[in-house]
């Protein structure tokens, strides 16, 4: 199970563009929290373990069954399915963001935000956008970022390219990350938390 506690990644190493404090694989030793668990801020649901059983999530193209993302918190992953020279594809609850209830003393509302890293093999991003929407439960849900009090319950859109006049190739596949990136109300640094989603995309 992650937790703050963990020895010893340097910081930045898994998100070079969010500087985050807390991961599922490192944690800062000066940090105040030490010892507390990352799922007492943040969570990330697939469909399967959503707490509430909120259906329908994003499918994987091809097989309207299968949900597109496994995993909870840490072992969050995403496969798409195939998207095949597509000029613009909007893909609705992807996956849940929740604060727990109750949150830890002293915190009134946690804010998530999204970062973005390539593909490693290309280079290339076939994310182009990334926007949270009303799930079930409360919460205003709107927009790149939001605060989430305990309780609240956001959903993740995607909107994705795979246009071969924009470099992709067909008969490919794509992996870029997603980093769920967390912080909250009086603490100094740039992100405390994130999770990273890895979202497979193929263009066969």
């Amino acid at each position: 199970m992650a937790t703050l506690l963990v020895a010893v990644t340097a910081l930045g190493a898994s998100v070079p563009s969010s500087g985050a404090d807390l991961t599922w694989a490192s944690s800062n030793p000066g940090n105040t929290l030490t010892g507390d668990s990352p799922g007492r801020y943040l969570h990330g649901y697939s469909q399967a373990t959503d707490p509430t059983g909120l259906t329908p999530y994003a499918a994987v193209s091809g097989s309207p069954a299968v949900p597109a993302a496994t995993g909870v918190d840490s072992t969050l992953s995403v496969n798409l399915g195939s998207y095949k020279n597509v000029t613009t594809a909007t893909i609705t609850r992807v996956l849940v963001v929740a604060a727990p209830n109750p949150l830890p003393t002293g915190i009134t509302a946690v804010t998530v935000r999204i970062a973005l890293a390539v593909d490693p093999a290309s280079g290339l991003q076939p994310i182009t956008a990334t926007t949270f929407a009303a799930a079930n439960g409360t919460g205003t849900c709107s927009g790149s970022t939001v605060s989430l009090a305990a309780g609240n319950r956001c959903q993740l859109n995607l909107t994705i390219t795979t246009r071969v006049n924009q470099g992709f190739a067909n008969n490919s596949s794509y992996t870029p990350v997603l980093y769920l990136i967390a912080n909250f109300t009086g603490y100094t640094g740039s992100s405390f938390l994130d999770y990273p989603v890895p979202v497979a995309i193929s263009t066969s």
